[in-house]
């Protein structure tokens, strides 16, 4: 990978998800505290994230 796609990667996850969260660990146990379905939720909020993820980078290039 170039280093222009890393910085843009990066710079996404500074900016959308913020250096606190990047981890994922505090979500993680959130979700998990609730079970299967809260299983079921990590996976359909990074599903959405990635979509919205995509959406907001092709706008934002225009």
């Amino acid at each position: 990978m170039s280093k222009r796609i890393w910085s843009i990667a990066l710079a996404y996850v500074g900016v959308m998800i913020g250096a606190g969260v990047s981890s994922g660990q505090d979500l993680l146990q959130y979700f998990v505290s609730f079970g299967a379905w809260g299983l079921i939720g990590v996976i359909v909020l990074g599903v959405l994230h990635v979509g919205f993820g995509r959406l907001m980078i092709s706008l934002g290039s225009y």
